[in-house]
């Protein structure tokens, strides 16, 4: 266990134990470098790494007539069915397979009375998980009106280009509100990301 002890010098020879030394310099021999480094360095230990395993959980299935996704037309009774009568804006996705077949639908954001921050990281993650080769975004106004905000506009072109950087396309922005709803593609407001 550690250092044996050590005992003063000794005055008069050998076995002799002397008393404690009248001043430090005496103790120099106790306190030298390697000693000092030695008692100061605590042992390493191994660094380690999460193991982790993510994974999809179907949580609820929601009746849909239509499986394939043609155009806004087929979108918008599915973004009303999650969406509609909420008292905040939410964003949700539709996660599409290479033939526009419906993969799984997530609500990806729930905001305030007026916003819904909708993050890359957080619109991804989902469409990541079910293989989607595209999505469709859609969010409620609970205001009762679909008219795009400078916002609505400045977030959907953020994620058309995650989506673009991700490989996965974002084919178009639905707002739905009490008095109709508006595509972003339809009205031209979507950034063409090149091929």
């Amino acid at each position: 266990m550690g250092h044996p002890a050590r005992s003063y010098p000794t005055e008069g020879g050998e076995g002799r134990a002397a008393g404690p030394p009248e001043n430090m310099e005496q103790m120099t021999f106790f306190a030298t470098e390697g000693y000092e480094r030695e008692k100061t360095v605590a042992p390493k230990l191994p660094e380690t790494v999460k193991i982790v395993r993510v994974s999809m959980v179907k949580e609820n299935a929601l009746p849909y007539e239509t499986q394939r996704l043609l155009g806004p037309l087929e979108a918008v009774p599915l973004f009303r069915k999650l969406l509609g009568g909420r008292d905040r804006e939410c964003m949700a996705a539709i996660h599409l397979n290479c033939k526009n077949r419906i993969n799984s639908v997530e609500i990806v954001s729930i905001g305030t009375l007026n916003s819904s921050p909708a993050h890359p990281r957080e619109v991804f993650k989902g469409a990541i998980l079910a293989n989607a080769a595209a999505i469709v975004l859609g969010h409620n106004h609970p205001s009762g009106d679909p008219t795009p905000s400078k916002e609505d506009i400045e977030v959907t072109r953020r994620l058309v280009e995650a989506g673009h950087i991700l490989g996965i396309q974002v084919l178009d922005h639905i707002i739905i509100a009490d008095d109709g709803w508006v595509s972003l593609k339809e009205r031209l407001l979507m950034p063409i990301m090149p091929t």
